[in-house]
């Protein structure tokens, strides 16, 4: 699990709903905090992060730091409110002290919860394949990242006339945080495909290969595909490919069911 209390806060009021709800979720689910918010009135949640303790942990500090630092007294977290609004919190009681302010107590829920499902930032990715094997898969593969979030998907359909096609390759490549690469029969036999290989070894891409169509892995293979754990479709079935995907997903730190 990505720890999402290391990324800056958003400027986006609403993005910041968002991810306000996350690093609560992230909290309760490392044991720093239980999972009833009480506010109103004088008191406060026993396992708050907003409270100090002799014995703090670094991610409480690091939530304190993200959300309620002191250097910007313009800047407040988004209410309980708006994130029982967005489902994210759900009104477990309320009642009353000894002064008749009202005590409003909130609970943390699943939706919240399932904000933990995926990366905390969204990773650029890079497909590379032989068009002659891997065309249909590509588009599959390219839809199935965008369903579960991933803005920055490149795939070569994008190259524009006139660009420069290697220098522009190259360049997605080194922005990507992921390097896909689908592997027909005769998709090593592109000398694209090799280059576009070792530009993800030298950008340090995290790269991940999905073998198809009856390809398999020979001494011949580019070693940084033949060195890595490798994804393969044993059968040519819409249950295998999407295994696969599922397979995928998970090791980039998507939930699949």
């Amino acid at each position: 699990m990505d720890n999402p209390l290391k990324l800056a806060r958003p400027t986006d009021p609403i993005q910041q709903i968002h991810d306000y709800a996350r690093d609560l979720a992230y909290l309760f689910a490392t044991g720093n905090i239980g999972p009833m918010i009480s506010i109103g009135g004088r008191f406060s949640w026993s396992d708050s992060p907003y409270i100090e303790r002799d014995h703090d942990s670094q991610d409480r500090i690091d939530f304190r730091a993200k959300w309620v630092t002191k250097s910007d007294e313009n800047f407040s977290p988004p209410a309980f409110e708006l994130l029982a609004a967005y489902e994210y919190l759900s009104v477990a009681s309320k009642e009353h002290d000894i002064n008749n302010r009202t005590i409003t107590n909130y609970v943390l829920t699943p939706k919240a919860l399932q904000l933990l499902e995926k990366p905390a930032q969204a990773p650029g990715v890079f497909i590379s394949y032989s068009r002659k094997d891997s065309s249909a898969f590509a588009l599959l593969v390219e839809a199935r990242l965008r369903i579960v979030g991933v803005p920055e998907v490149f795939i070569d359909k994008k190259i524009a006339a006139g660009d420069e096609w290697a220098e522009h390759l190259e360049e997605r490549i080194r922005e990507a945080r992921y390097f896909i690469c689908l592997v027909g029969p005769n998709t090593l036999n592109s000398s694209v495909v090799r280059q576009e290989v070792e530009w993800a070894v030298q950008a340090g891409c995290r790269i991940i290969s999905i073998w198809h169509g009856g390809a398999k892995i020979t001494d011949s293979t580019p070693e940084a595909l033949r060195k890595r754990h490798a994804i393969s479709v044993t059968g040519e079935s819409a249950r295998e490919y999407e295994t696969a995907i599922s397979e995928l997903l998970n090791s980039m730190g998507y939930r699949t069911y």
